[in-house]
């Protein structure tokens, strides 16, 4: 009798978790590569963003993040996330040459993070006192 109580427990539980799946990706974790969309603060005028350019950010479960600008790359340690908060080391970055003041304030703005959202593909990101930083899945 046990078996079968175990067998219906089983079948149960992949009827429920495969019924609510859907073609539209819903991110659950923070833990991808995430492409920068846009600022929303009184100065993001000042910071257009180039549409063919590619700018990323990637967050790593090992604690780290890498930061993929028009012509650099950056890293640096994600050094505290718990429920909706997060705090990023400033980025070490590569200086090439000529990334946009798009890609300069996302570097400098990053490690001022206090908190995040995410909803469905979509990342926030939260400057207290300067604004928002929007974000796509990427991967």
């Amino acid at each position: 009798m046990k078996p079968k109580i175990q067998l219906l427990a089983f079948l149960i539980f992949i009827l429920f978790s495969t019924s609510c799946s859907d073609d539209d990706t819903n991110v659950e974790d923070i833990y991808h590569t995430w492409e920068a969309k846009d600022f929303a603060s009184i100065e993001s005028r000042g910071y257009p963003k180039n549409e063919e350019n590619t700018i990323s950010l990637l967050l790593e479960k090992s604690g780290t993040y890498q930061l993929h600008l028009d012509v650099n790359g950056c890293g640096g340690e994600i050094s505290d996330i718990s429920g909706s908060q997060i705090k990023f080391t400033p980025a070490t970055c590569t200086e090439i040459c000529c990334d946009s003041e798009f890609s300069k304030k996302l570097a400098q703005m990053l490690p001022k993070v206090t908190s995040y959202s995410i909803k469905e593909n979509k990342l926030t990101l939260s400057v207290p006192e300067w604004g928002l930083i929007f974000f796509e899945l990427a991967d």
